[in-house]
């Protein structure tokens, strides 16, 4: 089987040199990317209600009313900050050979672009990350709405204490009391990073550093980033997350496939 692995760079800010990302799987080395494209991000992104290419706003909530999206309220407490998305991914199609029993993708930025001066700085370059890992068989599931496969897709990626329960990710944000717990996209996104051994909770990073995140192979065999299935359910059954309860999924996702983003691949499923 093969998989379908994306990196997305958003750089929110530049002072004067552009990143450099060294992307690894454990210590087997990926590729080099020079993360020259700026502004290479967009502040709309694709979704409606049918979950099909429209451009909305994406942060367009307030802390008093809140805005109504699909029928229902939701409320965002920071208004002040933009969500981000990257206009293009870099897709690398890898063997499951490669990433079975594999601990971790590895990306190692080098960024040491600023004004830093004797105690001081006001510019510096600002660069964030999305990325995605999936099995290619899925994109078809993705690309057609996919009730016709949803049996083998729970018995090969969902968490059976899920019950089959699915949730389009349609807030992107993980919340709890008002406060952010993390920027979640659902499958087949990372739900955690890391950034030089941290979790990360900023939007965007800047300096050298390596970000991390942590992949897990499911008794099916399937290899994904890890989903932390057993703290989502408790935050869940604790009523800590204000997303409905289920295994999260990305409703971006969705629209990528339906935009014949990854239709290239289709073919290669199983070669």
């Amino acid at each position: 089987m093969k998989y379908l692995l994306g990196i997305g760079f958003i750089v929110t800010e530049k002072y004067r040199k552009d990143p450099v990302a060294r992307v690894n799987i454990d210590d087997t080395f990926i590729d080099e990317i020079v993360v020259d494209d700026y502004p290479n991000y967009d502040k709309v992104w694709v979704g409606d209600e049918n979950m099909w290419p429209h451009t909305s706003p994406v942060v367009d909530y307030d802390h008093k009313g809140g805005r109504i999206l699909d029928g229902h309220k939701r409320t965002l407490f920071q208004p002040t900050k933009s969500w981000t998305f990257p206009k293009k991914f870099k897709t690398y199609v890898i063997d499951q050979d490669q990433l079975q029993g594999k601990k971790q993708l590895v990306v190692k930025i080098q960024n040491s672009d600023s004004n830093y001066n004797n105690g001081f700085m006001t510019k510096s370059t600002l660069i964030d990350m999305n990325a995605f890992l999936v099995p290619l068989k899925w994109i078809k599931l993705f690309k057609s709405g996919g009730t016709n496969h949803m049996y083998d897709f729970n018995q090969e990626v969902v968490d059976p204490e899920h019950a089959g329960n699915y949730f389009m990710l349609k807030g992107r944000l993980a919340t709890c009391n008002g406060e952010i717990l993390r920027r979640a996209e659902g499958y087949p996104f990372a739900w955690k990073s890391f950034w030089n051994g941290e979790e990360r909770d900023s939007w965007a990073v800047g300096g050298d550093g390596t970000l991390r995140i942590q992949l897990l192979t499911k008794k099916s065999g399937t290899v994904m980033f890890d989903p932390y299935d057993q703290e989502t359910l408790l935050l869940q059954s604790e009523k800590k997350v204000e997303q409905d309860t289920g295994f999260y999924i990305s409703e971006k996702f969705f629209s990528l496939a339906h935009q014949k983003v990854f239709d290239k691949y289709l073919y290669n499923e199983n070669q």
